[in-house]
């Protein structure tokens, strides 16, 4: 989208390449990230707007509005049910989301700079976080509490994503190197920067 003026979101069918929706003005300014709710009924963005948002793939209406970020969102991720949604904030906090109300559950802390990217780790409550911070933090989304900090980044943290089940995740930054991790924190791969 154009920034301070709107956002786009389109889906492409991926075996003809073609365009399957656009959706029409789904926020005011660019959006950073988009996620699938794990039944594939719901598309969850979030943007520079301040705002989260799900949408019905099936016609693109907004089905809700999640708001409680004060700079931007950067992240969003569905828990294994589908009944709780994350998101990642500038403002340097992940929030936790009802996903079928709307209602915010929780705000977690604890970074040194803006969370980039958050994912939850199987069908557990851990969730892992990118910051700014140079560090991955683990930290449960039932208390808040933090479960392990992995340093090691030179320079920003940029983004994190795990394997369906948890065991395995990964994050890169802007030094340009890529870390992959085992469940417990152990460092099972490193890419060297460039």
């Amino acid at each position: 989208g154009l920034p301070s003026r709107s956002g786009t979101i389109t889906l492409g069918e991926v075996a003809s390449g073609n365009v399957g929706r656009e959706f029409d003005q789904p926020h005011s300014d660019v959006v950073l990230n988009v996620r699938f709710s794990p039944d594939g009924k719901l598309l969850a963005s979030c943007g520079t707007d301040r705002f989260m948002k799900t949408f019905a793939v099936d016609t693109g209406t907004v089905v809700r509005n999640f708001e409680g970020h004060t700079p931007h969102v950067q992240s969003v991720a569905w828990s294994a049910d589908g009944r709780t949604l994350g998101t990642a904030g500038a403002d340097l906090a992940l929030k936790g989301w009802n996903a079928g109300t709307g209602e915010q559950l929780r705000t977690i802390g604890g970074f040194g700079k803006e969370v980039t990217g958050g994912r939850f780790l199987g069908l557990g409550t851990v969730v892992a976080a990118s910051s700014g911070d140079r560090n991955v933090h683990l930290k449960n989304s039932a208390d808040g509490g933090a479960v392990r900090q992995l340093g090691g980044f030179a320079d920003f943290g940029y983004a994190v994503d795990g394997s369906w089940d948890g065991r395995v995740f990964a994050a890169g930054g802007l030094d340009g190197s890529l870390r992959v991790f085992a469940e417990d924190g152990t460092l099972l791969y490193e890419s060297a920067a460039p």
